[in-house]
């Protein structure tokens, strides 16, 4: 098989567009669908790092493929959304039909069709002449065909060659394809499942989650209706048992059934075809002769014992088939295996069988040698799938030679059929299937002493065991054959062997092995499988919940890509864990055998965030400038997500994927646009989004037009909008667009008009978005709209406030109306103030322009009951509707009747979150971490809490129909974090018609909620708490002789303790606990001395500003207070004066101290204090008289330069500054002053010494951005690396630090922008962040880290290649200090908390 030389000469042709403009993530699907892929073939394209790479790979497989195979590719790329890559499809097909033998013809899809067998087959011609017939005829009419007769009459394999037959030569069902489901004797729960996973590959949603086979099959058949192409489908339902199953597939307007039965009812609605139970006599002895010499053939229809056994079985084919494999010679042999068939009273006789068909099983297992009959035995155990060779040797103990020898002496006597695996399977495998009724009786204990179940266990121990002397019990050695890492932990658990499964589910080697090969979520469905089986058993299932919780919680952490689980343990599992104990062992082993290189923490922080809540995690996005992620609603499906990645780039993709599995349910490429906002309608079919043309984020305002678009998933088209007029555009430019959450008869979206006054809805209809009459025209610009959460109603409200010129006076006025959806109506309008005061703790409606706070937002529910929720700047508040029933309500007059104050803040209020019942409020903290959650019950705030989260990003929402509230931390880690709060509330309240993700039935801790005592709440009252712990004031870390100390400044504010903490080693041990008798603000530690510096800065002796000094020597022994000692700053009395950075010099045992001075509303200035012997001090002003400066940075310090920019007050000039810093008695020269325009910018080379002692060695050189400027003073190297990172109007302020052959840049805010050494140049993006420029120049790799993801990444300093990331919800990555040799790194966080990490060595005990 393969593609001809003609098709192989096009596509090497075009493989440069191929490779370069097919993306190939689009066609993934369709490619799957066609057939031309499998689905490990789809997992290995997908696990491809560049597209470039996938197009690659998918060309390889192509020409493995044949010529009709590429025809169907050039087929997928005519129908693809963007013109492009449908000119190529042209392209590609034109050139290929140039060669006469190229087959054009789209073939049908066949889904799941089976094949029919080669060899000991004949064709029924008539049997399946009367089926092509019928098949021929619905496919024009519609229609339903059932094909009955007993198991093994040859129905499914009939039926297969009758469809291919007239697919292939009739070309019959080419519009909707052949849908194949088996449904077989199973429960209505099962049945239930397999319509529901027809529903997912037709991509069907439903409006709620059906409750029973009667709501399913109304969805299915509301689809069809609605889905001519899918409607024109043939579905067969193979081997229906249960008469009550029919009405549940009639959805199907052409379909095929199978079946053992025939019921008076089916005869009514179904051209029913009976299988003819028995072959003919001649049709047998056709059949048995295929396993004979032909001359043999004559004997055969003369023999009467052979007619009589043909009778005696009543001519079945999978009898006579099992006949013909025993090969029967003589007249004796006939005679015996008639007596065996005809044998009454058999205990494992089947049922509707006249004769003892389990008896002719038997005979032809009997026929076997005992080794053979044996192991034929033992193929029960295996799950009703095609079973790979490699399994099969696992379970008989044998080597490949012995076990292929047996299944084809086997297949040869139909006991089973073997399948060889496509030509392009890299492993080549050899597969078999059993027919279902054969394992059936080999699951039937063969001994009347032995119970089914008993046997049913003993066969699964045969195949554990098997699997364990293969493997030699280490278990992740196996070699992946397609069985053993999806199925190992089911068959483990059937075996109910404690033993192994302990050892395979603490077998983490194991575990890293399956995530190579399955998704994660396989591996969670093994450990939720084993832990119902602990519990079931009453054993401990603590360890594994554990280890479940983490897979869950931190999965984002999880680095797919390299599938480095051990890593992940590493930086995840829990402090003293035996999930860390574990995997610290296997990181020894690893780094010993392949000398890779790992990490892992040694000190943990004090977690103070709330993790009892937090369920989940996953990464959506690659950067912050992709979209916050829009979900669908779980009514109506799976619950799926909609985002971006790579928003603005070339690459710039669309994704939606399902949230439970993470699966890709779509994945659309936009090409270079940046993408406003996505949106996912209910149903999980739709989805919209807003581009603008350009390349970067910096161009796209929010205020900006959007152009909206909207692509059908089901269909894989972009859906036009249509006008009353008719007029169909692929686009619509609107500010705002929102799909209803609820999907009606009639599904609709809105819109607001580029005016932010005309509200539209829309009919969604499967042929484009129809406009409908114009909603409504408000006078004002709209502050706020949106859907309520049931659908019926559409909220929206604007102010009305205008000044009046005449009187001075103002109308202090906002409407909201209520609109009912279906209906086009206003049900009620309400008028409420734009702005009140507070006096005497009563909100009154603001008279006068000098007001106390404006409405901000507006929340209105009707779920249970209606309710509104109001923000006025810092107050959250209710505004109750007791008594007032007309369809206007205003609340200009009482007011304060009728505002019920929920929360206070001393901040403004940006959001609240209501749960779809109303019970739960939660209110997100602007720039912090907090979210405070409220338990709101029968209009009355009841009870609180305060959740910490790890990060101050929030964009939050609740799942719709649920407590589960998700919230996307789009400025740092791009990940959606899951809260589950449900299992807190404890309300009478249930959610109906939602479903229960297995994701959310984790044991987890507790929290407490607190009754609310006083009304309203306030942040007093939310942070009293935090009051009543310890705080941190201040902290510092160093590397103090190579051992990592911190010490941190505390206070408990409710007890007043002031405290000194020292932590030491590895581990951050608690070694010294001193308690201060007054309040420090900074605390330093050095790393070339042993002392810890305390500071204060007091106001007591007015107009001057003390500085105090405490030193405690001896950190790393028996602390000891050395001296405490006061210096006067200055002699003036400024605003404020913050110490910014403190640096130690050993040369001189000099103490230097930076202060940033801001005199007032336009001084600001600097002070350098350095202080020797704790006497002997100098302090220096740095500024000077001539200008006013803000926005002052350091650009660099040392122990013997500092360099500075700063902006000139009231101009657009800036200066950088060049400091020498003496000692004692000179204290700081100014060396260098340089003045240039902000926006003409400026780059700076700064010489580096070669040693740290080498202070003469520095070298500070300027010039403007000019290229040729920079080449004559610096030359053409150096200039181009400005060149490359100074571009960018961002970063019009470049600052190039040079140390030998090594160089680095950063902006002046300190962000990094690039690194070179020799002729290789790096590029850092976005906020990327070294903690000292000389970490930058080491022997072996640097580290950077970034701010907002917590992400540590290291580089080879030489080769500059990313060498390994650290991420861990332990590690908040807000500063960094390493250790000389780098082995080791104190991470700080932004609260002053610490955590440690070091690198792993191979002498380490793990």
């Amino acid at each position: 098989m393969g593609i001809s030389k003609h098709v192989n000469q096009v596509i090497e042709k075009h493989r440069y567009e191929i490779i370069n403009d097919i993306p190939v993530e689009d066609i993934l699907f369709d490619l799957r669908a066609k057939q031309i892929l499998s689905d490990e073939e789809v997992d290995i394209l997908r696990d491809c790092r560049s597209n470039k790479e996938k197009a690659n790979k998918l060309i390889i497989i192509l020409k493995r493929r044949g010529d009709e195979d590429f025809n169907q590719f050039c087929y997928i790329l005519q129908n693809h959304g963007a013109e492009y890559i449908q000119n190529i499809g042209l392209q590609l097909k034109k050139e290929a039909e140039e060669d006469p033998d190229v087959l054009v013809m789209p073939t049908v899809d066949l889904r799941d069709v089976p094949p029919t067998p080669t060899s000991h087959y004949i064709v029924r011609t008539d049997f399946i002449a009367v089926i092509s017939s019928k098949l021929k005829e619905i496919d024009e009419t519609g229609g339903r065909i059932l094909v009955h007769g007993m198991a093994g009459s040859g129905k499914t394999i009939a039926v297969s060659q009758a469809i291919r037959h007239t697919a292939e030569v009739d070309r019959c069902f080419e519009t909707g394809g052949v849908y194949w489901v088996k449904i077989g004797d199973i429960s209505e729960d099962k049945l239930f499942s397999k319509l529901k996973g027809l529903c997912i590959k037709l991509g069907i949603e439903w409006k709620q989650v059906p409750q029973d086979l009667e709501e399913i099959e109304s969805y299915l058949s509301l689809y069809l209706e609605n889905n001519y192409e899918t409607s024109m489908a043939l579905f067969v339902f193979d081997d229906v048992w249960r008469e009550s199953y029919y009405p549940y597939l009639k959805f199907a307007k052409k379909s095929i059934i199978t079946s053992r039965f025939i019921y008076p009812d089916n005869e009514l609605d179904h051209y029913c075809i009976p299988a003819s139970d028995r072959f003919t006599d001649d049709e047998a002895v056709q059949l048995l002769a295929k396993y004979r010499r032909a001359e043999d053939v004559k004997n055969l229809q003369e023999n009467p014992y052979v007619i009589r056994a043909i009778k005696s079985c009543g001519g079945l084919p999978l009898a006579i088939a099992l006949i013909g494999g025993l090969r029967l010679n003589s007249d004796k042999q006939w005679i015996d295996a008639v007596a065996v068939i005809e044998r009454k009273g058999n205990r494992n006789r089947l049922a509707n069988y006249e004769f003892n068909l389990y008896g002719t099983f038997s005979l032809s297992i009997q026929q076997l040698d005992d080794e053979a009959r044996r192991l034929f035995l033992l193929l029960g155990v295996f799950k009703k799938v095609a079973i790979p060779t490699n399994s099969i040797m696992a379970l008989w103990r044998c080597d490949r030679i012995t076990a292929e020898s047996l299944l084809e002496e086997l297949s040869s006597k139909s006991l089973l059929k073997l399948i060889e695996s496509d030509s392009s399977d890299p492993t080549n495998r050899l597969y078999c299937v059993l027919h279902d009724l054969m394992v059936d009786y080999l699951r039937i204990s063969p001994s009347p002493q032995e119970s089914n179940q008993s046997y049913w266990r003993h066969l699964n121990h045969s195949l554990i065991q098997g699997y364990a002397l293969q493997c030699k019990r280490d278990w992740h050695l196996y070699l992946d054959d397609g069985y053993y890492f999806q199925h190992l932990v089911h068959h483990a658990i059937q075996a109910a062997d404690d033993q192994f499964l302990r050892e395979i589910m603490s077998n983490y080697r194991w575990m890293i092995e399956k995530l190579k090969i399955v998704e994660l979520f396989n591996l969670r469905e093994d450990l939720q499988d084993y832990i119902s089986y602990l519990k079931i058993n009453r054993q401990d299932a603590t360890k594994s919940e554990e280890l479940l919780r983490l897979l869950h919680r931190y999965e984002s952490y999880l680095d797919t890509d390299n599938g480095d689980f051990i890593q992940f343990l590493l930086y995840c599992a829990k402090k003293d864990s035996s999930i860390l104990k574990e995997a610290r062992k296997l990181a020894c082993d690893q780094i010993k055998c392949n000398r890779s290189r790992r990490w892992m923490i040694t000190g943990y922080p004090d977690d103070d965030t709330d993790q009892s809540l937090w369920k989940a995690s996953k990464i959506m996005g690659k950067s912050w400038e992709d979209v916050v992620p829009s979900c669908s609603n779980p009514a109506y499906g799976n619950l799926k997500f909609s985002y971006t990645k790579n928003n603005g780039k070339s690459d710039c993709t669309i994704m939606v994927k399902d949230y439970e599995t993470f699966k890709t349910a779509c994945s659309l490429s936009i090409g270079e646009a940046y993408i406003h906002e996505v949106r996912i309608s209910a149903d999980g079919r739709l989805i919209a989004y807003a581009t603008v043309r350009a390349c970067s984020y910096i161009l796209v305002e929010k205020k900006q037009n959007k152009k909206w678009e909207i692509y059908n998933m089901d269909i894989h088209e972009r859906v036009p909008f249509i006008n009353c007029a008719g007029v169909k555009t692929p686009t619509l430019e609107c500010r705002w667009l929102q799909f209803c959450p609820v999907i009606s008869q009639n599904p609709v979206l809105l819109t607001i008009a580029v005016n932010k006054k005309d509200i539209q809805l829309w009919n969604i209809k499967e042929y484009g978005i129809e406009e409908t009459e114009k909603l409504n025209s408000c006078w004002n610009c709209l502050e706020g709209f949106e859907f309520t959460s049931n659908g019926e109603s559409l909220s929206f409200w604007w102010s009305s406030n205008k000044r009046l010129q005449s009187t001075k006076s103002w109308i202090n006025e906002c409407q909201m109306e209520i609109w009912n959806v279906e209906k086009l109506y206003c049900e009620k309008t309400f008028l409420l103030p734009e702005f009140i005061d507070h006096v005497d703790d009563r909100y009154t409606v603001a008279t006068a322009s000098n007001y106390d706070y404006q409405l901000k937002r507006i929340k209105y529910s009707n779920q249970t009951q209606s309710a509104c929720f109001v923000i006025y700047g810092k107050v959250l508040g209710l505004l109750t509707q007791e008594g007032r029933d007309s369809k206007t309500c205003s609340f200009l007059e009482g007011f304060t009747d009728f505002f019920y104050p929920i929360y206070i803040s001393d901040k403004p209020i940006s959001n609240v979150i209501v749960s779809d019942d109303q019970q739960l409020l939660v209110i997100p903290k602007s720039h912090e971490n907090d979210l405070t959650l409220i338990k709101f019950v029968n209009g009355h705030a009841k009870s609180y809490i305060n959740l910490r989260c790890s990060y101050s990003s929030h964009n939050l929402r609740f799942m719709p129909g649920s407590y589960h509230l998700f919230d996307y931390n789009k400025h740092g880690t791009q990940c959606l974090y899951q809260y589950s709060l449900d299992v807190y509330l404890k309300l009478d309240h249930k959610f109906e018609n939602y479903p229960t993700f297995p994701l959310w039935i984790v044991v987890v801790e507790s929290t407490i909620w607190r009754n609310i005592q006083a009304r309203p709440l306030t942040d007093n009252v939310v942070n009293a708490d935090k009051d009543s712990q310890e705080i941190i004031i201040d902290s510092s870390a160093s590397f103090i002789n190579s051992i990592p100390v911190v010490a941190q400044l505390t206070e408990n504010r409710t007890k007043g303790i002031k405290k000194l903490k020292i932590y030491r080693n590895e581990s951050l041990d608690l070694s010294i606990d001193y308690k201060l008798d007054q309040e420090y603000q900074n605390c330093y530690l050095y790393s070339e001395t042993d002392s810890v510096i305390l500071t204060r800065c007091t106001n007591k002796h007015p107009p001057n500003r003390i500085f105090g000094i405490v030193q405690f020597n001896s950190v790393l022994g028996s602390i000891s207070q050395k001296g405490q000692f006061k210096y006067t700053l200055w002699e003036e009395s400024p605003a404020d004066i913050v110490t910014w950075k403190s640096r130690y010099r050993k040369e001189d045992n000099v103490y230097m101290f930076i202060f940033y001075i801001k005199k007032g509303e336009n001084r600001d200035r600097w002070l350098i204090m350095m202080v020797k012997n704790s006497q002997e001090h100098k302090i220096a002003d740095i500024g000077d008289d001539m200008y006013l400066y803000q926005s002052i940075k350091i650009i660099y310090c040392d122990e013997y330069y500092l360099i500075t920019r700063q902006k000139i007050k009231e101009s657009a000039d800036c200066v950088v500054k060049w400091y020498k810093l003496e000692d004692t008695v000179n204290n700081c020269v100014l060396l260098k002053s340089h003045i240039y325009k902000e926006d003409d910018g400026i780059v700076c080379k700064i010489i580096l010494p070669t040693q740290k002692s080498s202070s003469k060695n520095l070298n500070v050189s300027l010039s403007s951005r000019s290229l040729d400027m920079m080449k004559k003073q610096w030359g053409e190297k150096i200039a181009n690396i400005f060149v490359a990172y100074c571009n960018e109007e961002a970063n019009k302020e470049c600052f190039l630090f040079e140390r030998n052959e090594e160089t680095t840049v950063f902006s002046h805010t300190g962000q990094l922008l690039g690194k070179s050494h020799g002729d290789i140049i790096k590029q850092f993006y976005l906020d990327a962040k070294i903690y000292r420029v000389e970490s930058l120049f080491t022997k072996k790799y640097f580290a950077v880290f970034e701010e907002l993801s917590g992400k540590i990444q290291f580089y080879d300093n030489v080769s500059l290649q990313l060498i390994h990331t650290i991420q861990s919800p332990y590690i908040q990555a807000w500063n960094v200090t390493g250790n000389l040799e780098q082995s080791m790194f104190i991470c700080q966080g932004r609260t002053g908390k610490y955590s440690i990490i070091k690198q792993i060595s191979e002498t380490m005990n793990g």
